[in-house]
């Protein structure tokens, strides 16, 4: 496996794009709205491949400040779920950040998958909320 940043636009991006729609929104009975892909060209897209580029997983980096960047909109295909996938995504997303001089990384987790990011060391910060219709946490970590 190997995670690497890909120009918006590219075909790694639309497949990116995809999987995002397929694991994050279709079960919710929603779509990617425009206003979400309209921040698309202004951040970083990772995407985790197999030895033949076939697309494992995707997440996005927003930058928040000279000194902190949000991962968003974290997806793995259902066949490589549990693989440790999102995990080694979350792992250069951290290394990039680090290596950019960012000090802390947030995000805002599912409820149901907030253990998965605590594992990596990542903390609660507030309370539950409703983000696309379904409970989420905000959880940072610093670098």
């Amino acid at each position: 496996m190997h995670v690497m940043t890909v120009p918006f636009g590219s075909d790694l991006y639309y497949q990116a794009k995809k999987l995002r729609q397929d694991i994050l929104r279709a079960p919710l009975g929603m779509i990617l709205s425009e206003e979400e892909l309209s921040w698309d060209s202004a951040q970083t897209h990772l995407v985790a491949v197999d030895a033949n580029n076939h697309l494992l997983g995707t997440a996005i980096i927003k930058t928040i400040s000279p000194d902190r960047i949000k991962v968003r909109q974290m997806a793995v295909s259902e066949d490589t779920q549990g693989r440790g996938v999102g995990r080694q995504i979350m792992l250069f997303a951290e290394k990039s950040a680090r290596e950019q001089g960012c000090q802390a990384i947030e995000l805002h987790a599912r409820v149901a998958v907030s253990d998965f990011y605590r594992k990596l060391g990542y903390k609660t910060e507030g309370v539950e909320f409703i983000e696309v219709g379904i409970p989420h946490i905000k959880m940072t970590k610093t670098l």
